[in-house]
């Protein structure tokens, strides 16, 4: 004789719903744990982006930004060559061909970025260029990434975006208000505007094909491009000859920013957007411009208009929506 039994007419231990209570628990505190790690390497990265204005902004009085770029990308890249060869190997393996294709793609890329944040802010008002092209690249990016990633986004994130424009919208009216523009300055948006654009694709696709890549090896090759992009940008503007002339405090500070601020960045950043993603890691960005605001306001003595407070404190309104989500959500979903 046959029996059927349901599922829940089968006797079962005591304890196994704790255990799958416990179970659930563990993988959402878990998923939470991660995501705290992705904001904080994040943040730190807006912590070290955050020290770039008033050091760039002593070595463009007196250097070219093609040398500045040069140095910098020279000391990088000599620095994650030492790296790579000296500590332990990322746990994931990727086939060599392929990441040396994608990465020359994203040197590519990267290059064509450079070439148009080089015309666009060679003659630009400093003030100006940190604090609204500053948050011009950031904010394509959080929008690029919603529309060509597989990023899922809340409405929480929507609403922390929506934010963030009007932040940028204030910031920027008020510096353009303040400050005496080159007439050219017009024309040279529309080339920080396509950097902007070009360097989104860069980080867009890098999120792509982050399956294919590992950090390390990546951006060594990434590295070892830009040095022959601009090796080449300073043999045929007649650059090399400078080289010489860069005084030791200045090339101390190119040092820091190169270290600090670049590999720094690459090892914080990237991280931090494998695991919380570009829209994510782009409002986390936001706090630059604002950190940048608070700086020049307090050591450089800088008059900060009420509209650019506001401004700031929509960017932070932005991130508390968008972490109040993530991390104090009672399910522990993750939206992406």
């Amino acid at each position: 004789m046959y029996h059927l039994y349901t599922y829940n007419s089968i006797k079962r231990p005591a304890n196994v719903d704790k255990i799958r209570q416990k179970k659930y628990n563990e993988k959402k505190q878990g998923g939470r744990m991660e995501f705290k790690k992705g904001y904080i390497l994040v943040g730190i990265a807006v912590l070290l982006l955050s020290y770039q204005p008033n050091l760039m902004n002593f070595l463009l009085e007196k250097l070219p930004l093609i040398l500045i770029a040069f140095l910098r990308i020279v000391v990088a890249t000599t620095a994650l060559f030492v790296i790579r060869f000296t500590t332990k190997k990322e746990d994931k393996e990727v086939h060599k061909l392929t990441l040396i294709k994608e990465s020359i793609i994203l040197g590519v890329i990267l290059s064509i970025s450079t070439i148009f944040f080089c015309l666009g802010m060679g003659e630009m008002n400093r003030m100006t260029r940190f604090m609204s092209e500053g948050m011009l690249p950031i904010f394509i990016i959080m929008m690029a990434s919603m529309l060509f990633t597989q990023e899922r986004n809340s409405m929480f994130n929507l609403v922390g975006s929506m934010v963030v424009i009007f932040a940028i919208m204030g910031v920027y009216l008020i510096t353009v208000n303040d400050f005496e523009l080159p007439a050219a300055y017009d024309h040279k948006l529309v080339y920080v505007f396509l950097g902007a654009i070009t360097w989104a694709g860069y980080l867009i696709y890098y999120r792509k094909q982050e399956e294919n890549l590992n950090i390390k090896d990546t951006f060594l090759v990434v590295g070892i491009f830009l040095t022959l992009f601009y090796l080449i940008v300073m043999i045929k503007g007649n650059y090399l000859d400078m080289v010489k002339t860069v005084e030791a405090n200045m090339f101390f500070m190119i040092l820091l920013l190169a270290l600090i601020v670049d590999v720094g960045f690459i090892f914080t950043f990237y991280r931090g957007v494998e695991i919380i993603g570009c829209n994510r890691a782009g409002i986390v960005l936001m706090l630059c411009p604002v950190l940048t605001t608070v700086t020049l306001a307090m050591l450089a003595n800088k008059e900060v208009q009420k509209i650019q407070w506001i401004g700031c404190g929509l960017v932070i309104l932005a991130n508390i929506i968008q972490v109040s989500k993530d991390l104090i959500d009672e399910e522990g979903t993750i939206y992406y």
